[in-house]
């Protein structure tokens, strides 16, 4: 491989670098005079067009005749970008009544146009540029003529003035572009692929694709992320980073998305927040997904997923510490998840599936917070006994039967046996927590046992009875009081174990060995008070 690359797949309609036919649109062309090849303030290059808006309570707008018709050129899932903005911000109407609007029209008398923007929303309340997206399959708010129809041939900005500006010529329009919006980045070895280096091919002036943007504490991002191609893997790494999804809301659901390509992409993220824009008003379209397309190298430490869509993984992901709020579907695809928090999902059904009982096992350590209903954990495929190790499940229906569509595991699985060992955690303990879509399933919860009353300096050691393998233990038991200390161990119901403890330091007392050569593991918790007696033989 080579040095990373960014690059986009957005095509230019008009960069006002030329002499080029603007005009306003029957309907919205209160307030005229419109400059093209402006050079007062663009975003991107050395021109923008601009339009003096001097009337209160007129909408005005400008629009560029492309002189061709760009219907066909448009994929299912391109977009309309365009940089606009209207300077004195407070000047123009609320979103709700069109205070910024995208246009595409067959003519000046035909045309659809879609709310982007007011002097309530979003980042806009402060004015200055700002890069709207409009996917033309979006039921326009506003038509005339009979709308856009098959021949879209002219692009541009209207605003709803409020109030005049009696002097500059306020309303702008930068480059338009089409496309899907993909920022996609390739390669790197000798120079990995990241955020920052992304930011920067998106943010040169010559460029201002307005896909992933350096904003005060991090970045603003919209459209599909590529890391790696079909063509290319990319090695990509970053940490520590604040990156924020733009409200889209002429969009579709899925139209910002991180996607995951080439099987030999290497991906290593620390730290990596993400976190949806949501309007309090107007609510939130395109929050952000994730998907592994190929199966990837892609470890996952850290870091905050808020407010989010689905997260699609396959096996060659680890995932260690990742807290998922507020989000969609999380589909593990054998990927291995440790120490993860899945607080509050917003799929109507389940916060987290597996394909099978050996995927779920994969999950370690997790907590699942219930948003009030669906269930936490569901899992796939064949009938097979798993160990599902220090997951906790808070919120779940617990009761007996309870509600079926709110337990903490459903198997989704209709015929066959199977065993769910519980090793650890809380929130599934017995048979009615799980819900079952026919399969037989018995849970084996793990029961806690606390040894009481150790003297200080004791050592604890409990094996198994059938394979001597280690259940527990503790070099020194510290918890509790001087003279009164505690050991708490966990295993499966009817486990057969030995223990055994011994507490001796020289200049301190020495007490005689205990020695339990046969303990069966009750099904509930259960404390045991230990006795211990000094040995009057030994010499300390």
């Amino acid at each position: 491989m080579a040095v990373a690359t960014y690059n986009t797949d957005l095509t230019d309609i008009n960069d006002d670098t030329d002499t080029s036919t603007w005009t306003e649109m029957t309907d919205m062309a209160g307030q005229g005079s419109i400059t093209e090849d402006e050079q007062d303030f663009p975003i991107q290059g050395t021109y923008h067009a601009a339009q003096i808006c001097t009337k209160a309570a007129t909408l005005g707008s400008a629009c560029f005749d492309n002189s061709a018709n760009l219907y066909s050129s448009f994929g299912t899932y391109d977009c309309f970008f365009l940089w606009q903005t209207f300077l004195p911000a407070a000047a123009c109407d609320t979103f709700a009544n069109g205070g910024l609007r995208a246009v595409i029209g067959t003519s000046s008398g035909v045309w659809s146009a879609w709310k982007t923007g007011g002097k309530d929303f979003g980042r806009y309340p402060y004015g200055g540029w700002q890069n709207t997206v409009i996917w033309p399959s979006f039921t326009a708010d506003y038509s005339y003529g009979g709308g856009f129809g098959v021949d879209w041939q002219l692009f541009g900005s209207a605003v709803n003035v409020v109030r005049g500006i009696g002097k500059g010529v306020p309303h702008g329009i930068d480059i338009m572009r089409y496309g899907r919006g993909e920022l996609y980045v390739e390669l790197g070895d000798t120079g990995v692929g990241t955020f920052t280096g992304m930011a920067a091919a998106n943010d040169v002036s010559t460029a201002r694709w307005g896909l992933f943007q350096a904003v005060a504490g991090g970045y603003l991002w919209k459209g599909l992320m590529s890391l790696g191609t079909v063509s290319n893997a990319v090695i990509f790494t970053a940490e520590n980073v604040n990156i924020t999804v733009d409200n889209c809301l002429r969009t579709f659901a899925d139209f910002s998305k991180i996607e995951i390509n080439h099987a030999d992409s290497v991906i290593n993220w620390t730290n990596v927040n993400i976190s949806a824009l949501i309007d309090a008003t107007y609510g939130s379209l395109a929050v952000g997904a994730f998907e592994m397309i190929a199966n990837a190298t892609v470890n996952d430490t850290g870091g905050v997923f808020t407010d989010m869509g689905a997260f699609t993984y396959q096996s060659n992901a680890t995932l260690i510490g990742r807290t998922f709020r507020r989000c969609g579907l999380i589909t593990t695809g054998g990927a291995t998840l440790t120490d993860c928090v899945i607080d509050e999902s917003t799929d109507a059904t389940k916060a987290m599936i597996v394909s099978s009982p050996a995927n779920a096992a994969l999950v370690s350590g997790a907590v699942f917070n219930s948003a009030g209903t669906g269930h936490g954990l569901e899992i796939g495929g064949t009938a097979a006994n798993f160990t599902l190790t220090d997951c906790t499940f808070t919120g779940y229906d617990q009761a007996d039967p309870g509600t079926a569509a709110n337990k903490a595991i459903f198997v989704n699985i209709a015929t066959g046996t199977m065993s769910i060992t519980i090793s650890g955690g809380s929130g599934v303990a017995e048979d009615y927590h799980v819900r079952s879509a026919g399969a037989t399933v018995t849970v084996n919860a793990d029961t806690t046992i606390t040894f009481t009353g150790l003297k200080d300096n004791s050592e604890v050691r409990i094996y198994k009875v059938s394979d001597d393998s280690v259940v527990a233990g503790i070099e020194d038991a510290t918890d509790g009081s001087p003279d009164a200390r505690t050991f708490a161990w966990s295993a499966p119901a009817t486990t057969e174990v030995y223990y055994r403890i011994i507490c001796f330091e020289p200049g301190d007392e020495i007490y005689e060995p205990i020695e339990v050569e046969s303990y069966t593991v009750p099904s509930t918790d259960t404390s045991i008070a230990i006795v211990q007696r000094i040995d009057r033989n030994a010499e300390n």
